[in-house]
């Protein structure tokens, strides 16, 4: 509602439409400190989750690199280039 007048002398509105009560935003008290710690610890806890994620994926593949024997890797990188440049071909179309 801070803006709201601004946009407001220009016949535009920054709530219409979108459910927002007059006064509704501004209300003391609406979002309590305890709301706010746990949308905090929620956000927090979602990072955590993705960036466990993202490392373990990362850490698999370093250890794999680093215990299999070369044919094992030279098969598996010819596997995954033939899958790559499948995918990058289109399917011809016959007319």
């Amino acid at each position: 509602m801070k803006y709201e007048s601004k946009f407001a002398k220009y016949g535009y509105s920054l709530t219409k439409g979108f459910g927002v009560v007059e006064g509704g935003l501004s209300e003391p008290g609406r979002i309590t400190a305890l709301d706010g710690a746990l949308y905090c610890l929620m956000a927090d806890a979602y990072a955590l989750i993705v960036r466990f994620t993202t490392q373990s994926k990362g850490y698999v593949k370093r250890q794999l690199r680093e215990r299999l024997p070369e044919p094992l890797k030279a098969k598996i990188k010819h596997v995954l280039q033939h899958a790559s440049l499948s995918k990058k071909q289109p399917d011809a179309v016959s007319s």
